[in-house]
């Protein structure tokens, strides 16, 4: 009874701290569309602030997974959070290689892109966590 209790309590600390990391994933998209979209800075394109714009459907996307992992959907929301981290990594590349400034130093680069690889990998296996949990306790 114990060791029943014990896991169920495991699974749903997991879910929070799975929900609230993917909920910091949305801050960092609304962040990221909400700086390209209002930056005027002449060492970008004068296309970006079009790009930022439509960068808003990013968040959107991934709070809509959220609903679905908790829902009878989980595949589908899994799908939604993993294909939307990866459109966000895209733009992280893109936003990295367009820029036209001073280029940091290649230690930096590779510091800040280990990083941002790790913190990616973790929301991908954060979103895996909740649709398993939901799978677990549907079946």
């Amino acid at each position: 009874m114990w060791k029943n209790a014990y896991a169920d309590w495991n699974r749903r600390a997991g879910g929070i701290i799975s929900v609230i990391y993917l909920f910091i994933f949305v801050l960092f998209e609304v962040y990221s569309a909400a700086a390209t979209a209002l930056d005027r800075n002449p060492a970008f394109p004068n296309w970006e602030p079009l790009l930022g714009w439509a960068l808003f459907v990013l968040p959107c996307v991934l709070l809509a997974s959220l609903f679905l992992l908790h829902g009878r959907r989980s595949k589908l929301g899994f799908l939604l959070a993993s294909g939307n981290l990866c459109l966000y990594a895209c733009f992280m590349v893109f936003d990295s290689v367009v820029y036209r400034g001073t280029p940091a130093s290649r230690r930096a680069v590779w510091e800040v892109g280990g990083m941002w690889v790790a913190l990616f990998i973790a929301a991908v296996l954060a979103a895996r966590f909740l649709e398993t949990k939901t799978q677990i306790s549907n079946s």
